[in-house]
């Protein structure tokens, strides 16, 4: 786990949780835990051979979810997490940028004729300029907010595996060499 004056980062893996309770017991005192609005967005996994569930994790400005895996270890059963962003609005938020790009070309063409009636030459080559202006900021704007929800997602994450650990009356464990990531 991270020390209190560093901030968690997605690299760092999350804990898992380790209890004496069955797979259906701890499933079933989640379900509580979301009916009474402590554990938001919680839905169990269809097909789920182990026991899965979904969870949201907040983020800025994209939200994503934890995604827990329920199995048991031997005498135990051992609650696993992973997080993943929630594809819609960055989609949404990317197809926005790029059907905003060629409108500015239009919009500024316009705005250079009205300002300058005689340099007709310069208004109607804008996108000779205005394209390489713009076209090269939109994957770095699309990296810069995933990479700031991916923090965010994390982050969230590690509040909810905590409030999980409460309802099952467990402490997280810090996270296993199998389930870490290296660097």
């Amino acid at each position: 786990m991270a020390d209190a004056q560093t901030p968690p980062t997605p690299a760092q893996p999350l804990p898992e949780i380790r209890t004496e309770l069955a797979e259906a017991q701890v499933l079933e005192r989640l379900e509580t835990a979301a009916r009474r609005g402590r554990l938001p967005g919680f839905l169990r996994m269809p097909g789920s051979t182990a026991g899965g569930f979904v969870a949201d994790a907040f983020g800025t400005p994209y939200d994503g979810e934890l995604r827990g895996e329920v199995s048991r270890s031997g005498s135990q059963t051992v609650v696993r997490f992973s997080t993943r962003l929630k594809p819609k609005m960055p989609a949404i938020f990317l197809a926005i940028l790029i059907v905003t790009v060629w409108p500015g070309v239009v919009l500024t063409e316009s705005m250079l004729a009205s300002l300058l009636p005689g340099w007709g030459w310069l208004w109607r080559t804008t996108w000779y300029w205005y394209l390489p202006l713009t076209v090269p900021f939109v994957p770095w704007l699309m990296w810069s907010t995933l990479k700031r929800s991916r923090a965010a997602v994390h982050a969230s994450a590690l509040e909810q595996v905590g409030k999980i650990a409460t309802e099952l009356g467990a402490a997280s464990a810090a996270p296993t060499p199998a389930n870490a990531k290296g660097p």
